[in-house]
């Protein structure tokens, strides 16, 4: 039994049991913010590739992101992912989501 409180001491905290009454702060949440912007700007580096679409539909711009079609709207009217409109549908530049990245990276002060 003592054996075994030892190998649960032992354990990464990846594996060790989590409660609900841990806390998460406030850093560990921009923390966070900023690795998922990070991993998102490395995956669109990675994924670009020559002859590739510059203009994105909004599920592809989604997709590509690995968002919902709500939270890319609310980046669009926040004014954080330019857009353009051609006739009832929304299109997205390739580069211009890249930039946004690009800022909101430089914003949290990291790289």
């Amino acid at each position: 039994m003592n054996e075994n409180r030892k190998l649960l001491t032992r354990l990464p905290d990846e594996v060790r049991p989590q409660y609900r009454d841990q806390l998460v702060t406030i850093g560990d949440l921009a923390a966070f913010r900023h690795d998922l912007l990070k991993e998102l700007y490395q995956l669109l580096q990675s994924n670009r590739r020559p002859g590739e679409k510059e203009w994105l539909k909004s599920k592809e711009a989604a997709k590509l992101l690995g968002l919902s079609n709500n939270t890319l709207l609310n980046l669009r009217k926040k004014g954080i992912l330019p857009f353009i409109r051609v006739g009832g549908q929304v299109f997205y530049n390739y580069l211009d989501i890249q930039n946004a990245l690009n800022d909101l990276m430089s914003k949290t002060g990291k790289s």
